[in-house]
């Protein structure tokens, strides 16, 4: 076999595999849209096996593959973006794609067999991605940090508003790892926390990190309250921390309550169940603060998001 021969075999192989994950991935997607809800992480990957593609088709120079692959790249960013919604009819032409690729990877007589025409799917992904979702009013972050929101990529601070669009909670998951078993270690963790929202990003932890571990800070949404993800979640090197904005929505529900029940209203209940949520986020705050510091260390610590210093509030 020639060098050509054998770069063509081997750039056919791991094509292939690429297209047989991505149509596993679309597979799910479209039995999710039926279930009525929509994995991002699942979105997300779909995207990235796409945009490997890509690049393994620049290597190989095999530019149909290569065209189509940018084409529906800029649709799969589109979908993750919220800018496309994952309807019928996309999810229609995106496995039209995939039928494409197969086609494009099959071997031809040159002879006699002419190359497939990408233009027609070429011109039905082009159309998708140029059509514009409804613009939603976006939320002011400037409660999140700069000191985070200017490391966030696009697709991460969209994740990040579409969580708060969904009334989650913002939470930060503060954890150390073997630097021998990192991966296994972040695996473990996320496995967990997917089970309770969802996982926006990871970021280094300005706590640092020694020769033997590394610590991070992770950015989690979830309707969970506090003091369920401290039971779930910290465990060992691991600590959950409410953002500032939700916590001070947890103080001011405790003190409407506090109002009505000191106007006789019958909210006893929810009052008593408003304090004990209250101590339980105070005593875990506690175990990452000094003593005797007061509440001024306790907001700056929630504002901060244990990677900056003292905010204004």
């Amino acid at each position: 076999m020639s060098t050509i021969d054998q770069n063509a075999a081997e750039f056919i192989a791991e094509a292939q595999e690429v297209i047989e994950t991505f149509s596993r991935t679309l597979l799910e997607l479209e039995a999710q849209t039926r279930a009525g809800g929509i994995d991002p992480d699942l979105v997300n990957a779909a995207f990235r096996a796409i945009h490997s593609l890509k690049g393994l088709a620049g290597l190989f120079g095999a530019t149909a593959i290569g065209g189509l692959s940018h084409y529906l790249e800029s649709t799969l960013d589109s979908l993750r973006l919220g800018k496309l919604s994952l309807s019928r009819q996309v999810l229609d032409v995106l496995f039209e794609a995939i039928e494409m690729f197969s086609r494009l990877l099959t071997p031809r007589d040159e002879d006699s067999e002419p190359d497939p025409d990408i233009q027609p799917i070429l011109g039905r992904l082009r159309a998708l991605t140029e059509e514009q979702a409804v613009d939603l009013p976006l939320d002011n972050l400037d409660w999140v940090g700069e000191s985070i929101l200017s490391v966030l990529t696009e697709y991460e601070e969209h994740r990040l508003r579409e969580n708060i669009r969904s009334g989650r909670g913002l939470f930060r998951v503060h954890a150390k790892f073997d630097i021998l078993a990192i991966d296994v270690g972040i695996e473990q963790l996320k496995d967990k926390m997917k089970l309770y929202g969802e996982v926006i990003t990871y970021l280094p932890s300005a706590d640092g990190s020694s020769d033997d571990a590394i610590e991070l800070d992770i950015l989690l949404g979830s309707k969970t309250s506090l003091a369920e993800l401290s039971a779930a979640l910290a465990v060992g090197d691991v600590a959950v921390l409410c953002l500032r904005r939700f916590q001070r929505e947890a103080q001011d529900t405790l003190q409407e309550l506090t109002h009505e029940a000191q106007h006789g209203l019958r909210v006893v209940p929810l009052l008593r169940l408003a304090r004990t949520e209250q101590h339980g986020l105070d005593r875990r705050m506690g175990q990452h603060q000094l003593q005797g510091r007061g509440t001024q260390r306790h907001a700056v610590r929630l504002n901060a998001v244990g990677r900056t210093g003292a905010e204004n509030p």
